[in-house]
């Protein structure tokens, strides 16, 4: 049942003869669309590289993608490659990671709880989520979330989140970079930095989402329509 509603939305199509289905031309319509609007990655550009050039460190650029948060791209700095978890294109539950952690902390709290309560069951660990809640607040005073791994591996990562108009968070800018090297000092830098990008990556996308680039000349087809019935 639920198949052939896709299909009749042209989202699924089964090829003639075949037992088999696959994506439809709508969802191929879908993406172009969404990418020409809200083509956050490349939006973030220009970002990423004042970024990578003023600190020197592993930059990653997060979105969320329902109850999870997405790695969009990275911008590899001084840390080894093999030194972080997070890769492009990774999908970590909200709260796992700094990344991630700045999206949830912002979101309203029916939703972070809605959010918690679904990962704890997928996850199987309360105890992990019972944490990330506790840490909310203090992300969501201090206007960025920090997280460290164990000292054995030595790494830490700084993100704040990026917001629309509605102070909605759609996305995260994130640093990483050694244990040693987030001082105080250092880390109060790199936080005026972060938000100073993100400020102006809140901006693109509002100044993008506003401009559509396909004009919607099915209205004007309506009017015609319209007036030809007039005219006959």
């Amino acid at each position: 049942r639920m198949l052939s509603a896709l299909i009749d939305e042209q989202l699924v199509e089964r090829p003639w003869g075949t037992r088999h289905y696959r994506l439809g031309s709508q969802v191929y319509a879908f993406g172009m669309s969404v990418r020409h609007v809200f083509d956050i990655k490349t939006m973030a550009q220009p970002c990423f590289e004042r970024l990578a050039q003023v600190t020197g460190e592993t930059v990653y650029l997060g979105i969320r993608s329902g109850y999870d948060a997405v790695c969009l791209d990275k911008r590899q700095g001084r840390l080894p490659q093999n030194a972080e978890f997070l890769q492009v294109n990774d999908r970590w539950p909200l709260g796992i990671g700094s990344f991630s952690l700045a999206i949830l902390a912002f979101l309203s709290d029916d939703e972070i709880a809605d959010i918690l309560a679904f990962n704890r069951l997928r996850e199987g660990s309360d105890k992990t989520f019972s944490k990330i809640s506790s840490s909310i607040q203090k992300v969501r005073k201090d206007g960025y979330a920090l997280t460290k791994t164990r000292p054995s591996r030595g790494i830490s990562g700084i993100a704040v989140p990026v917001f629309d108009r509605r102070s909605v968070p759609i996305g995260s800018l994130c640093v990483v970079s050694t244990l040693e090297r987030m001082t105080a000092p250092y880390l109060s830098g790199l936080v005026t930095t972060l938000k100073q990008e993100a400020e102006i990556l809140s901006a693109q996308y509002e100044l993008a989402r506003m401009n559509p680039t396909q004009p919607e000349t099915w209205r004007t087809a309506i009017n015609e329509s319209q007036a030809l019935r007039v005219v006959y």
